[in-house]
């Protein structure tokens, strides 16, 4: 879910405006099919921690987690559960991911013709 962190400012309090969206971003996750997790390359642990976090917290759905600016080192994190990569610098990820969106749209409301 880009963009959802837990809203908490640098004294540890939580942002009431960051809070609700947050919560409003978390509801519609909560309706989605399926959810798309991006991290960074660049993203030290915190960022996989966090995502695993959202994705028990939304648990039955459906996830991909993504990994950006993949024409970077891939970190050590990145090793833990599959990660689509994905770098638009260097122009690659994007058919495979296109084509896993395209597979699971179609295992959950039957074939997607190419457009």
């Amino acid at each position: 879910m880009a963009g959802v962190r837990r809203g908490e400012t640098p004294d540890g309090s939580v942002d009431p405006i960051e809070k609700i969206g947050i919560d409003s971003a978390l509801r519609l996750a909560r309706e989605a099919d399926l959810v798309l997790f991006l991290a960074p390359a660049d993203a030290d642990e915190t960022s996989a921690r966090a995502i695993g976090r959202w994705i028990q917290e939304l648990a039955p759905r459906q996830f991909l987690r993504v990994l950006t600016k993949a024409d970077l080192a891939a970190p050590p994190w990145a090793s833990q559960g599959a990660w689509h990569a994905l770098s638009c610098r260097a122009n690659t990820g994007v058919a495979e991911l296109k084509a896993e969106l395209a597979a699971r749209v179609d295992r959950h409301v039957g074939e997607v013709k190419e457009e």
